[in-house]
Order: structure tokens, then C-alpha cells, then sequence
């Protein structure tokens, strides 16, 4: 009866740690990809938050493919991929896909858009 006990309370532990990492990640994401205009400070250079990670987002070919980071933006700065979001401000009309500029904007529409497209194509 111990064993069980024991083993029933690591299963407990690792399923609240796992869904404490997957609070975090979706707290990170949520804050990541918000469209709240905040100034990070200094830190908005080493933490990868929308502010920095907007850029990834430019619908300009070749442009968005920088700040990748989820947490940090240091590997991008090792690795070359690094843009400052201080040194290229988004303006309206910058973020979105390229080639299909009618594009949802609303959330429920962007998440169903995958679907309208294979209809389309039956």
C-alpha cells in the first residue's frame, strides 16, 4: 500500500509541475504576442517580450525572420537574428501575411481560416 501511495503522489507532483510549465508557456505566449504597447526597458533586450518579438511578425519578405526567441532573445543575438525592437518601430499595416493581405482579424475567424481553405479547394 505504500508503493501505491507513493507512486499515486509522484503522479500528482508531475502532473501539477507539467501544468505549471504549461501555464508558463502559455502565460509567456499570451504576454508575447499581445498587442499592448509597453516599453520593457532594458530588459526588453534580453526577455523575449512583444516588444521584441513583434518583429518576427513583419509581413515584409525576409524582415520577419528575426527575435524567435520564446523566453530570451539571447540566442538571437548570438546567433545573428537579433534585430532591436527600438531601432524599427511597427507601424499599421506592417504585421500580417504576406500575399493575403484580406486575412482574419478577428480571433474566432483566424482560428477556422484553415478550414475555409481546404472548403475552398473541394
Amino acid at each position: 500500500m505504500i508503493v501505491v501511495s507513493d507512486t499515486a503522489s509522484t503522479r500528482r507532483r508531475t502532473a501539477l509541475g507539467c501544468c505549471r510549465s504549461s501555464a508558463l508557456v502559455a502565460l509567456q505566449l499570451l504576454a508575447q504576442h499581445s498587442n499592448v504597447d509597453y516599453v520593457a526597458g532594458p530588459i526588453g533586450g534580453l526577455l523575449a517580450l512583444n516588444q521584441g518579438h513583434r518583429l518576427h511578425h513583419l509581413n515584409l519578405a525576409g524582415d520577419g525572420d528575426v527575435n524567435f526567441g520564446l523566453f530570451t532573445l539571447i540566442w538571437d543575438q548570438l546567433l545573428g537574428t537579433y534585430v532591436d525592437p527600438r531601432t524599427r518601430r511597427v507601424r499599421d499595416g506592417d504585421l500580417g501575411i504576406v500575399g493575403d493581405p484580406d486575412y482574419p482579424t478577428r480571433y474566432v475567424s483566424q482560428l477556422t481560416q484553415p478550414f475555409r481553405r481546404v472548403r475552398a479547394r473541394l
